[in-house]
């Protein structure tokens, strides 16, 4: 499977399959078995939930002098729990963490014998 981009968290384009995937769920299950398989299928510094990224703009100095810098969001590798129950890693923000759109799997308790 070899997926291809067209917006980061609206559509994606699954070039073998032919298929577009507008869920969000499909969009989280197909990013679960694509990284099954070893494969980081996003660009770095891009929050899986929102498509937040990297934006830019210019450092200013007190004597005006313009410089180009970038703003990088503020990223957390998480493991989530799909709606099917699979656990899978994403990168989120941290306005998606705080707002609740992730959903943590639940550590069970090993019992002693």
């Amino acid at each position: 499977m070899n997926p291809r981009f067209c917006s980061v968290y609206e559509i994606f384009v699954c070039v073998k399959a032919g298929i577009v995937i507008k869920a969000h769920a499909d969009l989280l299950m197909l990013i679960s078995l694509v990284k099954e398989k070893g494969r980081r299928i996003d660009m770095s510094r891009r929050c899986d939930f929102c498509g937040k990224g990297p934006i830019t703009g210019n450092n200013v100095s007190h004597a005006n002098n313009k410089t180009r810098r970038r703003w990088l969001p503020n990223l957390q590798s998480m493991r989530h729990m799909t709606p099917e129950g699979k656990v899978v890693r994403v990168r989120v923000c941290s306005r998606c963490l705080r707002s609740g759109v992730i959903t943590k799997p639940v550590k069970t308790a090993v019992k002693a014998v």
